[in-house]
């Protein structure tokens, strides 16, 4: 998280919610919610959504969604959003990876 919280410090924007792309099972969301962040996380795994459900604070908004999809656009607005880990593998091709 040190990484990412300078990046954001960096930017010169005042961060406090997130996107979580590709969240898998909410490892980085806990991690930005431990530092005060309000995070939702997005993924295409309802299994990987069930264990990030369980490891979140309650009421962490997460959604089932396979990226890309235009209905992202839908969930904001958001101060950042991030896609952590392996998460880019998961995204194909320049479209894909514009979005």
């Amino acid at each position: 998280l040190t990484f990412t919280g300078k990046r954001f410090a960096e930017s010169g924007l005042q961060v406090r919610n997130v996107l979580d792309v590709a969240c898998g099972t909410g490892m980085t969301i806990k991690a930005l919610q431990d530092h005060g962040y309000e995070v939702t996380g997005v993924d295409a795994s309802a299994a990987m959504l069930d264990v990030a459900r369980a490891r979140t604070a309650p009421g962490t908004e997460l959604i089932c969604l396979a990226v890309p999809d235009e209905r992202l656009a839908e969930l904001g607005p958001f101060d950042a959003a991030l896609v952590c880990f392996d998460g880019a593998n998961y995204l194909t091709g320049e479209d894909a990876l514009a979005t």
